[in-house]
C-alpha cells in the first residue's frame, strides 16, 4: 500500500479479475491469493483508517469470496490437506487483519487433527497457526489440550533460538499451556544465555511476556528462568528498544488533554524491560495511578472494524499480572477514521479533536472495572507488601463482599515470598484453605515457594503435604525450591525423603530439580548418595533417548558438574575425575558438552590428590573445547600449585590472567600466596595493594606460614 496500490486502476481491474476467478482455483491456488494480498496489503492494519473506502470495499469483497471457497473445499470429504493449506490463509488474514470467525474455527479444527497425525503437524506450521491466531484475538481454548500435547517431529534441540522464542510468545495466550510451553522453555534455558543477542525483537517481547506472567503465578509453570538468562534477556531488550521514537500527532493531542485534565501524564514509560506504555498518570483526586496506552488503528482489526488484537489484549493482561491497570483510549474518540489524512497527500495535520470529559469519563469507566474486581486487590496487596504494610494488604485482600479469585490469591502469595513475608503467605493460603477464596495447585506450589527462598523447610514441607491430602500437585518448581532450602540448610534427610516422596507420585523430575537435590546431598557431604542418585537419573535418561524421547530434560552438563562437585568437595576427588572422563570421552552417551564448570571441578580434584601437572594439563585442554577458563579456574589451578609448592607456576597462572584481561582476585592471591617461601609471600601482598584489593586473614596467614617453612 506504500506504493499508492490503491489508486491504480490497473491494480483494481487485477482485483475484480482475480475475484471472478475465484470459484476455479485450487487450494493452493487460494491460499496464494491470500498471501499475494498480505503482501501487497501488509501495512492495512496500520493505515486502513486513511484507505479510501471503495478500495476497502473491493479487498472485503475479494477476501470474502477466497474465504467462502475455503469453506467450502474444506469440507469436502475428498479433501487433501496440508498445513500450508490451512495455515497460510490464515496467516494472510491476519497481516491483513480481517477476522472470519468461520473461516478460523474451520481451520483451527483440521489443524488440532493433524498434531497427533504421522507425521505429526510440522513445528512451523504449528507456529504460523498459533501466530494468526493470536494476532485477531481467535480463542484456542477448545483445542488447547491437544496443542498442548503436541511432541515435534524433530527435539527441540533443532529449532532456531529465534523461532524457539516466539513459540513461546505465542504460547502465551493460551490459559494453561503446559506442558508444552514447559518443554520449549527447557530448551530454552539449556542453551546459553547469549542465544538472547541474536534473537529478533519480537521475538524477545513473547519470551519477557511469558517469563512475567509465569512469575506473577498467572501461568503454571514447572520451569523458572535462571538470573543469568533473565539478567540477558532484560539487558538484550533493553538493546533492541534503543531505537528513536517519534511521538505521533494523536498521541501528542492526548497527552495535552490528560495534563488539562490533572492527569499529571509522563510521556514514553518503560516500568519493565520488553514492557512500555504511552503514559503514566496519577489521579489526585482518586488516589491512583495507571498506566495509558493510546490505541492507534493498528490496535483493532481492519474488520470487523473495532475489534481488538492480540498484541493490544495481552499487553493488557501482562500489566493486570503485575497488578498495573492499563487504561486504552481508542483513537476513534479523537476523529472518526473517514477524518485522518491520506497517506502521500499534502503535508496537513488531521483534524483531531478530543472532548475533555469524554476522555475523563472513558479513563474513569475503565477504572471503575478495574476497582470493582480482584485485579485492583492484588494490585494494593502488591503496594502495600512492597512497602512493608502486609498485614494491611491482607485485609484489602480477604476481606470484601466476594472471595478473591484463585489468580489474585496466586499474587498475593507472590508477593509475601519476594519480599521475605513467608509467615504471611502461609496465613494467606489458611485463609483460602478456610473457604475465603478459590484454592488450587498453583497456590500452593506459590507459598511453598515462598517458605523455601526463607529457607522455612519445616513449614515448606507441611503446605505440600497438605497439598497432597486435597490431591493437588503443586508442580517442580515447588519441589526444586523445597530441594534447593535443604541444601542450604542441610537437611539432607529430609531431601532424600521428598525425593522418595516424588517418586511414589510418579512424578518425574526436570534437571533443575534432579540439580537441587544433588546440591542439598553435595552440601551435606552426602557424596554416595549423590553419586546414586546421578547414576539412576544417567539410566533414566538413557532409557529415555532409546525410546526417542529428549534426555536433556533429566540430564544436562550442570547436573554432572553438581554430581562431580558433590564428590569433589568430599575429597572423593577420584571418582569425581572419573565423571569428568566420562563424559569428555563419550559424552554419557546423551550427547553432553563439558562446560567451563565441568573443567573447573577437574582441575580442583586434580589439586587435591597433588597432582598439579594434570591439573594444568587439563587447563590447556580447555581450548580444544572452545571454552574460555573465569577466575574460578584459575584459582582451582592456582591451589593445584599451591599444594604442590609450586610457585613459579602459580607465578605465570598469574601472568596468563592479566593477559586475558582477568585481573587475580583475592582467591587467586590468596592461593598463590602458599606457593612459595616468605619473599614471594610478601611480593604478592605488594601486588594485591597495588590492584586496590584488601588482604584477607587466609593471605596473611599463608604469608605466616610459608615464614615459618
Amino acid at each position: 500500500m506504500q506504493l499508492g496500490l490503491q489508486d491504480d486502476e490497473l491494480f483494481a481491474e487485477l482485483l475484480s479479475a482475480i475475484e471472478e476467478a475465484i470459484p476455479e482455483l485450487d487450494q493452493k491456488g487460494l491460499s496464494r491469493v491470500l498471501m499475494g494480498l498480505g503482501d501487497t496489503h501488509e501495512d492495512l492494519p496500520f493505515g486502513h483508517s486513511t484507505t479510501p473506502q471503495e478500495h476497502l470495499q473491493r479487498l472485503f469483497s475479494l477476501v470474502e469470496a477466497a474465504c467462502a471457497k475455503l469453506l467450502s473445499d474444506w469440507e469436502a470429504p475428498a479433501a487433501s490437506l496440508d498445513d500450508r493449506d490451512l495455515g497460510f490463509p490464515l496467516f494472510a488474514l491476519s497481516r491483513l487483519g480481517i477476522y472470519n470467525q468461520e473461516v478460523f474455527d474451520t481451520a483451527s479444527r483440521l489443524l488440532t487433527s493433524k498434531l497427533s497425525g504421522q507425521p505429526p503437524l510440522p513445528v512451523q506450521g504449528l507456529r504460523q497457526w498459533l501466530l494468526a491466531c493470536n494476532s485477531l484475538s481467535h480463542s484456542l481454548t477448545q483445542h488447547a489440550e491437544a496443542i498442548t500435547a503436541y511432541e515435534p517431529p524433530q527435539p527441540w534441540t533443532s529449532e532456531e533460538d529465534s523461532r524457539l522464542h516466539q513459540m513461546a510468545g505465542a504460547l502465551a495466550h493460551l490459559p494453561d499451556p503446559n506442558p508444552l510451553l514447559a518443554n520449549v522453555l527447557q530448551e530454552v534455558i539449556r542453551r546459553p544465555a547469549s542465544q538472547l543477542r541474536s534473537s529478533k525483537a519480537v521475538a524477545l517481547y513473547g519470551l519477557q511476556v511469558v517469563r512475567l506472567l509465569i512469575e506473577a503465578g498467572c501461568v503454571p509453570s514447572t520451569v523458572s528462568f535462571p538470573a543469568e538468562l533473565g539478567r540477558e534477556l532484560d539487558h538484550s531488550l533493553e538493546q533492541k528498544s534503543k531505537v528513536v521514537r517519534r511521538c505521533s500527532h494523536l498521541e501528542n493531542k492526548v497527552g495535552h488533554v490528560l495534563t488539562n485534565c490533572g492527569f499529571e501524564p509522563r510521556h514514553d514509560v518503560v516500568p519493565r524491560a520488553g514492557l512500555s506504555a504511552d503514559f503514566f498518570c496519577h489521579w489526585e483526586a482518586k488516589k491512583i495511578s495507571f498506566f495509558l496506552e493510546v490505541d492507534g488503528p493498528s490496535h483493532f482489526c481492519v474488520r470487523p472494524f473495532w475489534r481488538r488484537r492480540g498484541r493490544a489484549v495481552l499487553k493488557q493482561r501482562v500489566f493486570a499480572s503485575q497488578g498495573w491497570p492499563l487504561v486504552s483510549i481508542p483513537y476513534w474518540i479523537a476523529a472518526p477514521p473517514g477524518a485522518y489524512a491520506r497517506r502521500g497527500g499534502p503535508r496537513k495535520m488531521p483534524s483531531l479533536e478530543l472532548n475533555e470529559e469524554e476522555v475523563k469519563q472513558t479513563i474513569a469507566e475503565q477504572l471503575d472495572t478495574w476497582s470493582s474486581s480482584n485485579p485492583p486487590h492484588v494490585r494494593q496487596w502488591w503496594a502495600e507488601s512492597v512497602s512493608g504494610q502486609k498485614a494491611t494488604a491482607l485485609t484489602l485482600l480477604f476481606d470484601r463482599p466476594l472471595p478473591p479469585s484463585a489468580p489474585a490469591v496466586a499474587a498475593a502469595l507472590g508477593a509475601c515470598g519476594k519480599s521475605g513475608a513467608w509467615q504471611h503467605a502461609v496465613s494467606c493460603l489458611e485463609s483460602v484453605e478456610a473457604g475465603k477464596g478459590e484454592l488450587n495447585a498453583t497456590s500452593f506450589g506459590i507459598a511453598v515457594n515462598a517458605c523455601a527462598r526463607n529457607d522455612e523447610v519445616n513449614a515448606s514441607l507441611s503446605l505440600l503435604r497438605r497439598a497432597h491430602s486435597r490431591d493437588l500437585e503443586p508442580g517442580l518448581l515447588a519441589y526444586t525450591s523445597f530441594l534447593s532450602a535443604c541444601g542450604r540448610t542441610l537437611s539432607w534427610e529430609t531431601a532424600v525423603m521428598m525425593m522418595r516422596m516424588m517418586k511414589d507420585r510418579s512424578l518425574q523430575p526436570d534437571a533443575v530439580c534432579i540439580n537441587a537435590a544433588l546440591s542439598s546431598l553435595g552440601a551435606s557431604g552426602q557424596w554416595h548418595l549423590a553419586l546414586h542418585v546421578f547414576d539412576e537419573v544417567k539410566r533414566m535418561a538413557q532409557l529415555a533417548l532409546s525410546r526417542g524421547s529428549p534426555a536433556a530434560r533429566l540430564l544436562d552438563v550442570g547436573v554432572v558438574n553438581t554430581a562431580a562437585n558433590a564428590c569433589e568437595r568430599s575429597s572423593q576427588w577420584r571418582t569425581a575425575l572419573k565423571l569428568f572422563h566420562e563424559l569428555c570421552s563419550r559424552s554419557m552417551g546423551l550427547g553432553i558438552r563439558p562446560d567451563t564448570v565441568t573443567f573447573n571441578v577437574a582441575i580442583s580434584s586434580w589439586g587435591q590428590g597433588l597432582h598439579w601437572k594434570h591439573a594444568l594439563k587439563i587447563l590447556a585442554h580447555m581450548r580444544y573445547w572452545e571454552k574460555m577458563p573465569d577466575e574460578v579456574t584459575y584459582s582451582s589451578a592456582i591451589s593445584a600449585c599451591e599444594r604442590s609448592l609450586q610457585w613459579m607456576h602459580a607465578l605465570a597462572l598469574l601472568d596468563m590472567m592479566r593477559c586475558q584481561a582477568l585481573p587475580p582476585n583475592l582467591l587467586c592471591y590468596g592461593a598463590a600466596v602458599g606457593a612459595g617461601d616468605w619473599r614471594f609471600a610478601f611480593q604478592l601482598l605488594e601486588a594485591i595493594k597495588t590492584e586496590r584489593l584488601e588482604p584477607t586473614t587466609i593471605c596473611f596467614n599463608a604469608v605466616g606460614a610459608s615464614q615459618s617453612g
